[in-house]
C-alpha cells in the first residue's frame, strides 16, 4: 500500500514516488532512454534527455511488446508499448547513505516478462537489507535482438544488451540521488536475465558500469547460430512479405505486425530446432564486433572482460520435472528418449548419447520424462554454468550454488523456482508465486532460506565477496540453498564425469 508522496531530485529531473507502508521509497516507471519508436526502432538507445518539471513516478511503465504463445497464464493481461524502456528503484531513504545497488534483470527467453513484474519488486530487499534496488525494461524479441540488421551492418542488434547498458549508464549518473552507491552497483537477473549477464561481462560498453554480478540459471556458452538466424529471418519476412530486411518498410509495419512475425520465427524454431536445446533460439545474443566479438566463454579471458566478483549458479534439476514445459503438448517429445539421444548426436558419438541416457536412468531411475528433463538441465544449465565458472576462476574471484529447494506443489527445485526466494517475495500476489508455491504462502523455514539468499546478494553486493570459498577446480565448493543451506565439495561431480569433453 501507499500512504504519502515523496520528492526526489536526481540529475535526469524531478521525480514524484511515494513512501510505501513498510517506509522503503518506491520510484516506478522512470524512463532511462529516449522512446526507441519512429525513426529510432531498432537504433542504439539514446539518453533520455533531462526534465524540468516534476515527473510522476508511482506506477510501472507499459510492458515491452511480448506473447504468451502457449497461453500459460502466467503474465496477464498487461499495457504493452513499444515505448517501453524505463526502471524501478526502491530505497530505504533519500539520505545520500551511499548503499550498495543491486540491479536486477528479468528472465523471459528474452521473448517475455518486465521489471514490473510483482515477484521482481525490489521493496523486500531494500526494507530488510538496507540496499538500493533498480529493476528495468529491455526491448525484446525482434525488437531487441532481431536476428537480421535493418541498417546494414554498422549499426548493432544486440539490443537488448545495449538497453541494459543504458539503464546501467542511468545509474550511475543518477543513483547517489536514491541513496545508492554508483560504485558498489551489482547485476543479478535469472535465466535471460543471467543469460544476460554473463553477457555483459564480456561486452565492452558495460565495462565500470557494474561491479559485482550474479548470473541464475543462465545458458552461459552460446550465442546465435547461423542456422538460426536463417531459419528466424525466412520466418520473419516470410510473415511480413518482405524479400528482405528493408528498412522503409520494416519501420513501417505496426506493433502488432512485428509481433506475428517473431511469433512466426519462435513457432519455427521449435518445429524445426527447439529439439536440440534452448540454446538455439531464435532471439538471443549474437556475435557482432562492436557489442560481444565472441561468445561468453570465449570472452572470459579478455583484457577487458570484467574481473570482479561473480556468483553464478542453478537450480537442481531446472527441467528435471519443469510444468512449464510438461505442460506444452508441442514440447513433450523434447523429454522422450529418442529425440533426447538425437539432439545429443549433434555433440557426439550417437553411441556416446546412448550411454549418457542409460547412465542417467541408472542414476535416477524415474519415468522418460523425468530422465530427459534431467539431461535437458545438464545441457541447457547446469554444465554450461560450471564450465563458465571452471574457466572463469583461474581468472578472477567466482563462486557458484544450487539452488535446491523443491516447493511441494511442483515436487522439484525446477527452472525459476528461485524468483521469489532472492528477492523475499515469496507471498507476492502473482500467478508466479501460486504457481510454484500455491496459493497458502509458505513457513518459517522457507522464509529463513529466502532471508539466507537475499543476505548473501547483499554480502556481495556491499563487500564485493561472500563467506564461503571460491570455486575451484579441485575442490569446487558450491553453497547448496535449500532448508539447511550448507556449503558441499563438488555436488555436480557424477554429471561432469558423464560431460567430460562434451563441446557445449
Amino acid at each position: 500500500m501507499v500512504d504519502q508522496s515523496i520528492l526526489a531530485s536526481p540529475p535526469c529531473g524531478p521525480l514524484d514516488g511515494r513512501r510505501l507502508e513498510d517506509g522503503v521509497l518506491a520510484f516506478l516507471g522512470v524512463p532511462y532512454a529516449e522512446p526507441p519508436i519512429g525513426d529510432l526502432r531498432w537504433r542504439v538507445p539514446s539518453a533520455k534527455k533531462p526534465w524540468k518539471e516534476v515527473r510522476s513516478a508511482t506506477a510501472t511503465a507499459p510492458f515491452c511488446p511480448q506473447y504468451d504463445i502457449d497461453n500459460v497464464g502466467l503474465y496477464r493481461e498487461v499495457p504493452m508499448s513499444e515505448d517501453c524502456l524505463y526502471l524501478n528503484v526502491w530505497t530505504p531513504a533519500l539520505d545520500g547513505k551511499p548503499r550498495p545497488v543491486l540491479f536486477y534483470i528479468h528472465g523471459g527467453g528474452f521473448e517475455a516478462g518486465s521489471g514490473a513484474l510483482s515477484p521482481y519488486s525490489g521493496q523486500y530487499l531494500a526494507a530488510g537489507h538496507d540496499a538500493v534496488v533498480v529493476t528495468i525494461n529491455y526491448r525484446l524479441s525482434i525488437f531487441g535482438l532481431p536476428p537480421f540488421e535493418p541498417y546494414g551492418d554498422d549499426e548493432p542488434t544486440n539490443l537488448a544488451l545495449l538497453d541494459q547498458v543504458a539503464a546501467l549508464r542511468w545509474v550511475k549518473a543518477n543513483i547517489a540521488a536514491f541513496g545508492g552507491d554508483p560504485d558498489r552497483v551489482t547485476l543479478f537477473g535469472l535465466s535471460a536475465g543471467g543469460w544476460s549477464i554473463v553477457s555483459l561481462l564480456g561486452v565492452p560498453q558495460a565495462q565500470g558500469l557494474f561491479h559485482g554480478a550474479v548470473a541464475q540459471s543462465s545458458s552461459a556458452l552460446t550465442t546465435l547460430r547461423d542456422e538460426t538466424r536463417s531459419l528466424a529471418q525466412r520466418a520473419i519476412f516470410d510473415q511480413l512479405k518482405l524479400d528482405g530486411a528493408d528498412p522503409k518498410r520494416l519501420l513501417a509495419a505496426t506493433t502488432g505486425e512485428l509481433l506475428e512475425a517473431a511469433k512466426a520465427a519462435h513457432l519455427s524454431w521449435r518445429h524445426t530446432l527447439a529439439n536440440l536445446g534452448d540454446r538455439r533460439r531464435p532471439f538471443i545474443p549474437h556475435r557482432e564486433e562492436a557489442t560481444l566479438p565472441k561468445s561468453a566463454m570465449e570472452r572470459v579471458d579478455a583484457p577487458d572482460a570484467f574481473k570482479g566478483p561473480l556468483l553464478i549458479g542453478t537450480t537442481r534439476e531446472e527441467v528435471g520435472f519443469n510444468a512449464f514445459r510438461s505442460a506444452v503438448p508441442s514440447l513433450r517429445g523434447y523429454f522422450r528418449r529418442a529425440e533426447t539421444i538425437l539432439a545429443l548426436s549433434q555433440l557426439m558419438e550417437p553411441d556416446r548419447a546412448s550411454s549418457i541416457w542409460d547412465n542417467y536412468a541408472a542414476l535416477r531411475g524415474q519415468s522418460e520424462a523425468q530422465i530427459g528433463g534431467f539431461i535437458r538441465s545438464a545441457f541447457d544449465y547446469i554444465m554450461p554454468s560450471i564450465r563458465f565458472a571452471q574457466k572463469r576462476s583461474a581468472l578472477a574471484p567466482t563462486w557458484m550454488y544450487q539452488f535446491a529447494y523443491a516447493p511441494a506443489k511442483v515436487a522439484a527445485a525446477t527452472h525459476a523456482s528461485d524468483i521469489m526466494f532472492w528477492a523475499g517475495t515469496l507471498n507476492s500476489p502473482s500467478p508466479i508465486a501460486a504457481f510454484f508455491l500455491g496459493e497458502n504462502g509458505v513457513g518459517e523455514d522457507e522464509r529463513n532460506l529466502s532471508l539466507t539468499m537475499q543476505s548473501d546478494l547483499v554480502h556481495l553486493g556491499r563487500h564485493g565477496r561472500l563467506d564461503w570459498a571460491r570455486y575451484e577446480p579441485v575442490e569446487r565448493q558450491t553453497k547448496i540453498y535449500d532448508i539447511h543451506p550448507a556449503v558441499v565439495s563438488d555436488p555436480a561431480a557424477v554429471e561432469r564425469v558423464l560431460w567430460d569433453g562434451v563441446e557445449f
